[in-house]
């Protein structure tokens, strides 16, 4: 039951946010209407549900988890190693436009990993049931262990602090956008748009600030409140589904830890962890927590296709 609503949840939370995005970017050229934004995200909206209901019914169809060779787990282990270093490596190196532009270029490779993976999973999955596939009891979470760590992650998003400048800045745009129906184009923190400020890159204020306006709710509330525990609940079974993509033989176990890890490690944030769940609202953290983790997960499904397949 619990993964079955939280699966509905993700892939609800996930195309909300997609169909935004794409409706502020295309709106961004002729208008900053806050209702003329909304019209169009509406119609992107059921223009994807369509396009879903239509063609993607039977052909997105995913393969099966099944448990990775020796020489997966290798592999993998040399990834974990390398992304290990280079994270330790740009934690202690100075910032500059070199590695800006490097995380850019990431980004970008990210992306094209993920389109390839959409496009492999579709053309492979006619070969889903010649695979030989786990037990559930062997490499899925049981329901009262995902329960519990989903609970127990969202709870620490909310009562952890981690102020940061950024909300000054971020929150302040959907909180214009809440109070004015307006997008704003120019500085909001000092003036009324009087004052020039940094071109707006993202679009997660803009969505942000019409929610708001649409349910009424302060950008605050709706961000601190109920965003914060609903993505790092989401996270969680994020976590999850790697796992059993994985095919660990000791999944409860498994999902304990990371759960632990996630918000015991490091000391960043001017908290006692790095869990990313207070700032999961901005759409870096919430990449980082769940988009990827996702991708990851397509990815070892299509690889383990093809290696059964070959």
């Amino acid at each position: 039951m619990i993964q079955k609503l939280s699966n509905r949840i993700l892939w609800c939370v996930l195309g909300l946010l997609a169909t935004g995005t794409i409706a502020d970017q295309v709106t961004r050229a002729f208008t900053t209407s806050a209702n003329v934004v909304l019209v169009v995200w509406l119609g992107i909206s059921l223009l994807a549900v369509l396009i879903a209901r239509t063609f993607a019914h039977d052909r997105l169809k995913l393969p099966k988890e099944i448990a990775p060779d020796r020489q997966t787990y290798f592999r993998a282990a040399i990834v974990a190693a390398a992304s290990a270093f280079c994270a330790y490596v740009l934690n202690d190196a100075r910032q500059s436009t070199v590695l800006f532009q490097s995380a850019e270029v990431v980004a970008v490779v990210i992306a094209l990993g993920g389109m390839f993976v959409a496009w492999r999973s579709q053309s492979l999955s006619r070969d889903v049931n010649r695979l030989a596939e786990l037990p559930s009891d062997k490499s899925s979470v049981s329901p009262t262990v995902l329960t519990l760590c989903m609970a127990v992650a969202a709870g620490m998003a909310d009562i952890t602090y981690r102020a940061s400048t950024d909300d000054h800045y971020y929150v302040n745009l959907s909180t214009y956008i809440y109070d004015n129906g307006v997008i704003p184009t120019h500085d909001t923190v000092l003036s009324n748009q009087y004052f020039n400020s940094y071109k707006r890159f993202s679009s997660w204020e803009v969505l942000w600030g019409l929610i708001s306006r649409v349910m009424h709710v302060h950008p605050a509330y709706l961000l601190y409140l109920l965003v914060l525990p609903l993505a790092a609940a989401l996270s969680i079974f994020v976590y999850a589904k790697v796992i059993a993509a994985c095919g660990i033989t000791r999944p409860n176990i498994a999902l304990i830890a990371i759960t632990t890890f996630l918000i015991f490690d490091g000391a960043q944030g001017f908290t006692f962890g790095s869990f990313q769940g207070p700032r999961i609202w901005q759409g870096k953290s919430f990449f980082l927590a769940i988009v990827l983790p996702l991708l990851f997960v397509q990815i070892i499904r299509v690889l383990n296709v093809d290696r059964n397949t070959a």
